[in-house]
């Protein structure tokens, strides 16, 4: 957008935070989330674990083992992260996608020395919708925040078209229960080998159930990916 009409609209349209609906302006960093709400969010350190949300330091200190590690920045069950997320996801805030990917990025920072893979040989790679949901909602959240996520890590190769969904499920809030959710998530993503890099770093919003997750591994590990790194926003 032209720099003069992005300040006209501005100026007739200010940008109000999703959290304190007040207006932000030049001082904050974010157009839809003002620094005092960003910063009172709480970030998650080290790694989790999928099966218990045990927060996990280090590699050496895994107790349930996947074949797949699992970084979530924030805790779901917090009212702001909700709500930010929510308004992203179904208000087409699509600028919230910067401060959101800043919260992973910074979570994914606690543990970026202890990443069993280099990035220069990974591929970032957004859990992709089913085309009923992408035409749905109009745009792939996930790839929305791994595009912020490659601007911090170049050295990551942003692939949008390894993993596939070919089967429509759901949404996760309709499911009413944690086994009602696996069995509907099975064989819902395929993949295809690109031989250029060996590791994924996967991208998604939130992990509730893991079965989204667990199934797109799946796939991925079918065509003979390696290491696995799943990053989402936050987990229930």
């Amino acid at each position: 957008m032209n720099s003069v009409l992005k300040k006209i609209i501005d100026a007739i349209f200010p940008a109000r935070c999703s959290l304190c609906e007040q207006y932000t302006s030049s001082i904050d960093e974010f157009e839809s989330l003002c620094n005092t709400c960003f910063e009172s969010i709480p970030i998650k350190t080290g790694f989790s674990c999928s099966v218990c949300n045990k927060r996990i330091p280090t590699i050496s200190n895994i107790c349930h083992k996947k074949n797949y590690l699992l970084i979530s920045a924030c805790d779901y069950n917090d009212k702001r992260v909700q709500k930010i997320i929510h308004c992203f996801k179904y208000k087409n805030l699509y600028p919230l996608s910067a401060p959101l990917s800043r919260l992973l990025l910074s979570s994914m920072a606690s543990v970026i020395t202890e990443f069993p893979i280099f990035l220069s040989e990974t591929y970032l790679v957004p859990i992709p919708l089913s085309r009923k949901r992408l035409y749905e909602r109009g745009f792939n959240q996930s790839e929305y925040i791994a595009k912020e996520i490659i601007k911090y890590l170049p050295e990551l190769e942003l692939h949008t078209t390894i993993l596939k969904r070919i089967k429509h499920t759901p949404q996760q809030a309709r499911s009413h229960s944690r086994e009602e959710r696996k069995q509907s998530i099975q064989y819902v993503f395929s993949a295809k080998q690109a031989y250029k890099r060996k590791n994924i770093l996967l991208i998604d919003d939130v992990f509730t159930t893991g079965a989204t997750i667990e199934d797109a591994v799946r796939a991925l590990k079918e065509v003979g990916y390696n290491r696995i790194i799943v990053a989402t926003i936050a987990k229930t």
